[in-house]
């Protein structure tokens, strides 16, 4: 895979930039509700009730399909959350069950707007550059996971949860705006049940798809044990406070940057095999944060785990963008983030019952060991139907 390059045209800058802020506005959005409900009612279960709020939404969408909902661009929409978010902040961002509410909303625009871009990305570009286009896409995306953190735990830190309320109302309406300024290529998509139908069944047909995203319902199951552990593990192991979380969630992204830019470019034709080594090595990463018992060693391991975490998306979304029609991409890109979203939902469940009976960083840890190990037994089972002859998947002719 050749190196990721710079030059841009004006249309790409509006685009990925616009990717970044929106990325930026919804992981600060995140930082901001997670923190704020868990210090305001000092309970797992509303944390869970906070992570579920914004992981509902791509269920709704990853069933109906990214397209239903108000007719024209999403990009209106945002920039109405954004000003009802800035304006209405010293009102929204000191009650937990308005961060809630808040946290449905941007979490069903967000469904939309990320499956819909990524397809708009992948109908601009032939399909042998689709890898390129999805790691810029990573990079973008990962841009806006380090800016966001780091502005909330600044905000949080300074001037309380009113400040990062109209902060993330801000960023939305910026992108908001620079996606309106798009002139979007045309789309070629099924809609409605029919086409989501239809792309299920390329789905099926699918081996790589299948298994990938067979370990990624794994991983998601066990990824809440990651989110609702870290902000734990920062109060009550680390000793840390919101600008620590900030910085945490800061660093992920950082890495992640550093991933895309160093790590992507080395695999080459090798990214379906790194997929799924990938979500080992994420298994081993939380394994050792859920060990640590300072914040430096829990800095170390997630540089590790983010290192190597752009190797999913790019992987996942470049086969969806090269492999399959493009009539059914959009539909297919949303059913990820269905997939993500219903598991993600039954590991809220199971992580607070864990919760109930045994510390946050032995959950981490045994959440770990449980990815690691799905992990390379997704990866034998790929290889082993990998060498059996292929199936049709609705590619292009």
């Amino acid at each position: 895979m050749p190196r990721i390059r710079l030059t841009l045209t004006s249309q790409d800058w509006h685009f990925f930039t616009g990717v970044a802020v929106l990325y930026a506005a919804s992981n600060l959005w995140t930082t901001v509700v997670y923190w704020q409900v868990l210090l305001s009612t000092h309970s797992s279960v509303w944390l869970a009730v906070a992570v579920a709020a914004s992981t509902v939404p791509a269920v709704l969408v990853g069933l109906t399909g990214p397209e239903w909902g108000p007719p024209g661009s999403f990009a209106p929409w945002l920039s109405v959350l954004g000003v009802l978010m800035a304006g209405g902040s010293f009102l929204l961002a000191r009650q937990p069950i308005l961060l809630v509410l808040l946290a449905l909303v941007e979490g069903w625009l967000s469904a939309r707007a990320i499956p819909l871009s990524q397809t708009i990305l992948m109908a601009s570009l032939p399909p042998g550059q689709a890898p390129r286009a999805s790691a810029r896409y990573e990079m973008a995306s990962r841009m806006g996971t380090v800016l966001g953190p780091l502005v909330a735990g600044a905000a949080l830190a300074a001037s309380g949860p009113v400040a990062a309320t109209a902060t993330t109302g801000v960023l939305l309406l910026l992108s908001g705006l620079l996606w309106s300024r798009l002139k979007t290529p045309p789309v070629e998509r099924e809609e409605g049940r029919e086409g989501m139908r239809i792309a299920w069944k390329v789905l099926h047909k699918d081996r790589f798809l299948v298994n990938a995203l067979t370990i990624r319902a794994g991983g998601n199951v066990l990824w809440p044990a990651f989110t609702m552990a870290v902000p734990i593990l920062m109060q009550q192991v680390w000793h840390s406070h919101a600008l620590g979380y900030g910085a945490f969630r800061t660093l992920w992204g950082v890495c992640t940057i550093l991933g895309t830019l160093l790590v992507v470019p080395l695999l080459g034709k090798h990214l379906k095999t790194a997929y799924f080594l990938s979500w080992a090595t994420t298994g081993l990463a939380f394994w050792g944060i859920g060990s640590s018992t300072d914040l430096l060693g829990a800095f170390v391991w997630t540089a590790i785990g983010a290192l190597s975490s752009p190797v999913v998306h790019v992987a996942l979304d470049s086969h969806i963008g090269s492999a399959v029609h493009s009539a059914y991409r959009s539909a297919l890109f949303a059913i990820q983030r269905l997939v993500m979203s219903v598991v993600g939902i039954i590991g809220l469940a199971l992580m607070s019952l864990a919760l109930h009976h045994t510390t946050a960083g032995v959950a981490l840890k045994g959440a770990g060991i449980l990815m690691g190990a799905a992990a390379l037994l997704s990866w034998w089972i790929w290889q082993r139907s990998a060498a059996a002859p292929p199936i049709s998947t609705g590619s292009a002719d």
